[in-house]
């Protein structure tokens, strides 16, 4: 099964809350799971959020960016191209939504995934809205 992930969902896989049992269930069925070329860089940032505020360890922040580091190697990863940025441009006025979402709902449109994996209420309502199947892991959790 080929699954997007936005980063909301891919944090689960780092990072334990709500949701980072089902996610890490869906990986398990996963053949290949596909991310934004962003989506690097968003995690990195909220790792460093979480750093930053103390929930996460520095010893736990260093070991969680070199996995995230390696696995995106078995990642693919959809590029920023000028086809992806112009939908994203209109996913913006069709839906309320923010930049980044709107770039990470254009690369998961770009790639038809069989499954768009996100966490994010607003991205959700859009992806479905654009004929995406949908799991939010969140919601699965107990």
């Amino acid at each position: 099964m080929r699954v997007f992930a936005d980063t909301s969902a891919l944090l689960k896989r780092y990072v334990a809350e709500a949701g980072s049992a089902a996610f890490e269930e869906l990986l398990a069925r996963t053949d290949q799971l596909v991310i934004a070329a962003v989506t690097p860089l968003e995690a990195r940032s909220a790792l460093q959020r979480r750093r930053r505020d103390g929930s996460l360890r520095e010893g736990d922040w260093s070991r969680l960016r070199l996995a995230l580091n390696r696995d995106v190697v078995d990642m693919v990863v959809v590029p920023a191209a000028d086809q992806v940025l112009t939908l994203a441009c209109d996913l913006v006025e069709r839906h309320p939504l923010r930049a980044l979402d709107a770039l990470q709902l254009s690369c998961a449109l770009s790639s038809a995934p069989q499954v768009f994996a996100c966490a994010d209420a607003a991205l959700l309502q859009a992806a479905r809205a654009e004929g995406l199947e949908c799991f939010d892991p969140a919601a699965e959790a107990d």
